[in-house]
């Protein structure tokens, strides 16, 4: 009989070996997210950069809200990676910058909307805040 047969045959059964030289899956897809939000953070850093520099130059109300909403932007991002960012410095550090950020932004609106500060000081608030924003993910 025909089943009989193919019952009988010697088929080498294929050992499946749990290499841990190859990556898994999932850490392949964290590194590709990883990537991407790192490029992602970049172009926000440099987009804040440009607008800190278009408001430094021209002080106006509509300068003054692209400005803060990249930098609002960021800093939702920032928070929503928060697991990522516990394990290199603590949740506690990163909102101790936001809050410093948020006194900062504080001071620039104030200098906009009385118009009293040169273009210099406003520049210098404006690098202050780029350089704690880098070092939340620094």
């Amino acid at each position: 009989m025909k089943i009989g047969r193919v019952a009988n045959t010697n088929v080498n059964p294929v050992n499946y070996k749990n290499n841990n030289t190859e990556t898994s899956f999932q850490e392949v897809i964290d590194k590709k997210a990883s990537i991407l939000n790192t490029k992602k953070i970049n172009k926000m850093i440099s987009d804040i950069t440009e607008s800190g520099r278009k408001l430094a130059n021209k002080r106006t109300i509509i300068n003054l809200l692209n400005y803060k909403k990249k930098i609002k932007e960021l800093l939702d991002t920032a928070l929503q990676s928060g697991l990522e960012l516990n394990k290199r410095g603590g949740r506690t550090r990163i909102l101790k910058i936001v809050e410093n950020v948020d006194k900062k932004l504080i001071e620039i609106t104030d200098n906009v909307l009385n118009e009293e500060d040169n273009k210099l000081k406003i520049l210098k608030l404006v690098g202050e805040i780029e350089g704690m924003l880098i070092d939340i993910y620094a």
